[in-house]
């Protein structure tokens, strides 16, 4: 992934994707929290883009995008990257390394990146920084879950860790 620095701007609500929102959890008591945040402290961090071919995909800040819709807002405060297809995951999981993903989410962005975007184990192996193995159990677990155990897990009031 080369490094381009990013652009911060104000976007229009009605102007982010979401094309990647399926690769995170969202509970409930969750997105009420951040809800709450956003109206008592305004937008503190900016959502993390990618400039894709059909537009500007939010990669991270599903939570504060959410937020943002209740409360009525038009715009948020968006550092939009200049990548797409699987480096747009990478940057999910980047920007997520001091709070990490759960368990679960590392599986659906690894299953993403080998069903979506064709790549070999190796290659996410390498991309992500991890060894084969961890992405082998990741795909398990990905590829093993039935779609009702799926959904109840992204409804859970903790995520999997």
């Amino acid at each position: 992934m080369d490094h381009v620095a990013p652009t911060v701007a104000a976007i229009g609500l009605a102007e982010l994707g979401e094309q990647l929102s399926s690769l995170r959890l969202r509970p409930a008591p969750v997105l009420r929290e951040m809800e709450q945040s956003l109206s008592r402290h305004g937008q503190l961090v900016a959502v993390v883009c990618s400039r894709q071919a059909s537009g500007i995909e939010v990669v991270d800040g599903f939570k504060r995008l959410i937020g943002a819709r209740s409360l009525g807002w038009a715009t948020l405060r968006a550092e939009v990257h200049e990548v797409a297809g699987p480096a747009a995951k990478v940057l999910l999981w980047r920007s997520n390394a001091r709070q990490e993903l759960s368990e679960l989410e590392e599986a659906w962005l690894v299953h993403a990146l080998y069903r979506d975007d064709r790549l070999t184990q190796p290659q996410i192996a390498q991309l992500l920084g991890r060894h084969k193995s961890w992405v082998y159990r990741r795909m398990v677990l990905a590829e093993g879950l039935a779609d009702g155990v799926a959904a109840r897990a992204a409804t859970r009031r903790r995520p999997l860790r």
